[in-house]
This record gives C-alpha cells, sequence and structure tokens, in this order.
C-alpha cells in the first residue's frame, strides 16, 4: 500500500477510535498506543492482498 494511503487509513482510524471510544457501542476495553499502527497495518495488508490477486489475474489473463 502507498505510504500516502496508510497514513491516511491510520488517521481514519484515530479518528474512529477517538469518536467512539466514549460511547455505549464500545466494549468495555482500553486500546494500547499501537492499536491504530496495528490496524493500519492489517488492513494494508488485506488491501496489498487485493492489488495482487488482480495484477497475477492480469498477467495471466483472467481479467479484460
Amino acid at each position: 500500500m502507498n505510504i500516502n494511503l496508510k497514513a491516511t487509513l491510520h488517521n481514519a482510524m484515530e479518528e474512529w477510535m477517538n469518536d467512539n471510544c466514549n460511547t455505549d457501542n464500545w466494549p468495555n476495553m482500553y486500546v494500547g498506543d499501537k492499536t491504530s499502527d496495528l490496524m493500519a497495518e492489517a488492513a494494508a495488508s488485506v488491501f496489498d492482498a487485493v492489488e495482487e490477486i488482480q495484477v497475477y489475474g492480469k498477467e495471466k489473463g483472467f481479467f479484460e
């Protein structure tokens, strides 16, 4: 994943957690300082896997 996209994703996750952690919807738990980093890394891995299969599919002629 492009570093700028990943940074934007990280910031969005930080904002999402900050906006929701004190609501009734939030589970009874605390998050660590690295939670948004780890969540962004996990999401980036999924994003990269989706891109990888599409590149592979195009190379093998599965997509037109």
